[in-house]
């Protein structure tokens, strides 16, 4: 087989174009895109963080372009700053890329729009706003670009659909069934959408 490491070191720096997909950590991940391994892909992206951090593995690091794509949902809309926030411990979102080498992607209406995170209440959907908010405040630059689309969701001011929440609380049953998970138990804030229903 081939190392991709070693084929990424015989390129023209400035031609490749490297792009992770992440939209939660830890356990999380490993609800949210069942079959993760959390330890492997941390691990990957810790490797690939390293690599461009390197002078020495790759030539000309820094012109390379690396950079995180987040698919905004109802699972995982409350946990940007975390999720933000450990790319930047690790060194993947740097200085080096002014602090936004990162893509948010609302969850639209696949899947019927049972994901989307206009599912929450309009109260806590507030609630998620301020955080978000004052994430940005504390932000080492300007990021209101990447949050526009996710705020203007947020700010609906029409209340969530309760037949799209039973609609999603089913279909996350049914999964939670087949794979032997619990939602709740890895996302307890969604809680707020089974006492709305209620």
């Amino acid at each position: 087989g081939y190392d991709i490491i070693d084929l990424w070191s015989k390129w023209d720096p400035s031609k490749l174009y490297v792009s992770i997909s992440i939209d939660e950590i830890g356990v999380r991940s490993e609800y949210v895109r069942y079959g993760t391994v959390w330890n492997n892909f941390s691990n990957n992206i810790k490797i690939l963080t390293n690599i461009f951090n390197s002078t020495t593995a790759i030539k000309n690091p820094s012109r390379f372009n690396v950079s995180a794509n987040i698919v905004v949902s109802i699972f995982n809309v409350n946990r940007l700053p975390e999720i933000i926030s450990y790319l930047m411990d690790i060194n993947f979102i740097r200085e080096e890329y002014n602090f936004d080498n990162f893509l948010l992607a609302p969850e639209g209406n696949m899947r019927n729009g049972i994901y989307n995170l206009e599912l929450y209440p309009i109260e806590q959907r507030q609630k998620i706003k301020e955080k978000i908010l004052n994430f940005i405040g504390k932000y080492p630059v300007n990021i209101d670009g990447h949050f526009k689309q996710i705020l203007e969701k947020l700010d609906n001011p029409e209340p969530p659909d309760k037949n799209k929440i039973k609609e999603f609380l089913d279909d996350v049953g049914k999964k939670d069934k087949i794979r032997n998970q619990n939602l709740l138990e890895v996302i307890p804030e969604l809680q707020c959408l089974v006492d709305y229903v209620s």
